[in-house]
């Protein structure tokens, strides 16, 4: 058995382990929601709390277009 054909061997085992941790190592947002659900709550109210402030500055825009637009040239 060549170099080659032994590296080929021991990729295969060494990439299963690291897409198994990417696979698992995902849950570490839940393993926090289970200890303090209020953490997501939290997260949840600020996220939308920050796009309402992006949708009223959207609607603010539109407004002055739309008038901008409506005005008798």
């Amino acid at each position: 058995m060549t170099w080659i054909q032994l590296a080929l061997l021991l990729v295969c085992p060494l990439m299963m382990l690291f897409c198994m941790r990417g696979m698992f190592g995902d849950h570490k947002c839940e393993k926090k929601q289970r200890i303090n659900p209020k953490y997501t709550e939290i997260a949840e109210v600020k996220d939308l709390q920050m796009r309402v402030k992006e949708l009223e500055e959207q609607n603010r825009r539109l407004m002055k277009e739309f008038q901008s637009s409506q005005q008798p040239s």
